[in-house]
């Protein structure tokens, strides 16, 4: 019950705030933040995938599981997938998670619920 309000109040919210925000500051500005958020998203999604990659596999290589970077690479793909998402609060959470230390406390928050 709790996920399914939780899934639509998000878009709502979401939606709000980019008519009180877009309001404030214009279409056009709003627009172009649309644009610039979802192109910064997928060079987030190419530019760290490979990276990610690569560490994974130099784990690999060394007989380690790379279970910290497969993380690091989730964490990645979220934050590109919400910047490419239209909304200003999905923007703001993909962009905290393309900060390293944002991750990495993320991840502390997260296996310490788990």
């Amino acid at each position: 019950m709790l996920r399914s309000l939780m899934v639509f109040c998000f878009p709502v919210l979401e939606l709000y705030v980019l008519v009180k925000v877009g309001g404030l500051i214009g279409a056009f500005n709003t627009v172009l933040w649309v644009f610039a958020s979802a192109a910064l998203g997928v060079w987030a999604l190419r530019a760290h995938g490979r990276g990610i990659m690569n560490r994974v596999n130099q784990e690999l290589a060394q007989g380690r599981v790379p279970q910290e970077a497969m993380l690091h690479g989730l964490l990645l793909f979220i934050a590109g997938v919400l910047l490419i998402l239209p909304g200003f609060i999905s923007d703001a959470i993909g962009l905290l998670l393309l900060i390293p230390f944002v991750r990495t406390l993320t991840l502390h928050l997260l296996s310490r619920y788990f």
